[in-house]
């Protein structure tokens, strides 16, 4: 059993995964806004009304054998309508984000991961402390239908983490299709048992990330928050 490199502790809180966006909200008392003249139809009124219903991720189950908790995901490529658009998009076990991953702190944990899409990928634990080997870093690429298994001990305190591709230049563009998960460690110490504990009623994932480019967009171009 490999041990993983000690690290600082973090308390846990709500994760904001994918891009770090800075909204700045414009405000001015002094008149009212001024009216401005569309031409045309305006697009946001055609695209129809947008679905509000926050998304929680499942949680994915793993089977335990041998002292071995194993966790299994599956990189996919699809189509999804957001925003009222067609979308290419990616995910973990579905076409668009992925399951979040909960695991405790002293757990054995080994996670198949098998790659769908039509190209290359990696898949990086973001903060969590593993082995190099195990870390999924830019040139630890998973070809098209290759499998790879990280196998490590979770050795840090209850935190809130997230994984995602880190491809060597594709990083952001696979990232922005949807590849997003979200890890969580608990540990068994007081401090942890008195914070909200039950998944998707008051321990809530939160991924906030601009909408995927539209289907057949040579480029990604960020849409709008969701």
């Amino acid at each position: 059993m490999r041990r993983s490199r000690a690290g600082l502790s973090t308390s846990r809180s709500v994760q904001i995964a994918a891009f770090a966006l800075i909204v700045v909200v414009a405000t001015s008392a002094a008149r009212p806004p001024k009216q401005h003249r569309h031409r045309g139809a305006n697009p946001r009124a055609a695209a129809g009304p947008v679905n509000s219903t926050l998304a929680i991720p499942p949680l994915l189950s793993g089977t335990t054998a041998n002292g071995v908790t194993t966790f299994a995901i599956t990189a996919r490529q699809g189509t999804r309508v957001i925003d009222g658009a067609l979308r290419s998009t990616a995910g973990y076990n579905d076409t668009y984000l992925g399951p979040t991953i909960r695991v405790s702190r002293g757990q054995h944990v080994r996670i198949r991961v098998t790659n769908n899409l039509s190209e290359s990928t990696t898949v990086h634990w973001h903060g969590l402390h593993v082995p190099a080997e195990d870390d999924g870093g830019p040139y630890q690429a998973i070809a098209a239908g290759a499998v790879w298994e990280p196998d490590f001990t979770v050795m840090q305190p209850a935190t809130t983490l997230w994984y995602h591709p880190h491809l060597m230049g594709k990083t952001a563009q696979q990232v922005a299709r949807g590849m997003v998960g979200m890890l969580e460690i608990t540990d068994d110490t007081p401090a942890e048992k008195v914070l909200p504990h039950e998944y998707g009623v008051d321990d809530i994932p939160l991924i906030l990330q601009p909408a995927p480019a539209p289907a057949g967009s040579a480029a990604q171009q960020p849409g709008r928050l969701l």
